[in-house]
């Protein structure tokens, strides 16, 4: 990803190992081992009367932003997969904003659909940058992890790392699309949001990821101090059903023997 580009990448068929190449030669971050890759995509669309649920088709999940402390209190259909936030500098829970972030539903959820979210933010005037980070423990070889990103006047500096060692993932000066109610300039100004999905691949069962989300205000416009908010709203795991990774294998089996066909 250049500076102040947004990934939108979908990957299906070939445009998956197209990405995968991409993404080890940094056109989409930097990753190592094409052990994980990622995607971008806009706030999906959502009401107090047509929330998503994060637990649809979910293994684990974990919903952050409730409670009033800075130990990051959240709900989780899975307290062994998720960990709570572990942070730096100035921290905040249990915000909510329609206009920052999506109406969001879990099993269980006693107020119902909700918007709350945390965040942690950097001091403009003095231009400290400041981070929240997460781990979650993988329940499957191969799965994919998604994270309900939101942010306000500011990029993000993300990182994704697993403690094997087997692969990683960065990507710096990150701009998140404008949410509906917000207009930005390519910048990070205003209010942002992204679902970030990072599909981890050939990996083993236990392993820790720990995913790191940074404050990045140096080069947003239209404000004369922002504060460098990035804040999250949930997580969920999806590990895919043993009948698609049956067909992805006879697929590309398919697709090998379709070329060595032709080379006869």
């Amino acid at each position: 990803m250049t500076s102040k580009q947004f990934n939108n990448e979908r990957m299906s068929g070939l445009g998956a190992a197209v990405f995968a190449v991409a993404a080890c030669v940094g056109l989409a971050g930097t990753a190592s081992a094409s052990m994980i890759s990622a995607t971008f995509n806009p706030a999906p669309a959502s009401s107090s009367t047509a929330p998503i649920d994060i637990s649809a088709n979910a293994a684990a999940w974990a919903y952050y932003g409730y409670g009033s402390t800075t130990t990051g209190t959240f709900s989780s259909g899975n307290t062994a997969n998720f960990s709570q936030l572990a942070s730096t500098g100035q921290y905040s829970p249990g915000h909510s904003s329609s206009s920052g972030s999506v109406w969001l539903t879990f099993p269980g959820a006693t107020s119902g659909p909700s918007t709350k979210f945390v965040y942690t933010w950097g001091n403009g005037s003095t231009g400290n940058s400041y981070a929240y980070s997460l781990t979650t423990t993988l329940l499957a070889p191969s799965e994919t992890l998604n994270l309900y990103l939101l942010s306000f006047d500011s990029a993000s500096n993300i990182s994704a790392t697993l403690s094997s060692g087997n692969g990683s993932y960065s990507n710096n000066d990150v701009v998140f699309p404008p949410t509906p109610g917000s207009t930005g300039n390519g910048t990070g100004l205003g209010h942002g949001y992204a679902v970030l999905s990072l599909a981890i691949s050939g990996d083993s069962t236990g392993d820790v990821l720990t995913f790191t989300d940074t404050t990045n205000i140096s080069g947003v416009t239209g404000v004369s101090s922002p504060s460098g908010n990035v804040g999250i709203q949930a997580a969920n795991v999806v590990v895919p059903e043993p009948l698609t990774l049956g067909l992805l294998s006879v697929g590309g089996l398919g697709l090998l023997l379709f070329k060595r066909r032709r080379m006869v």
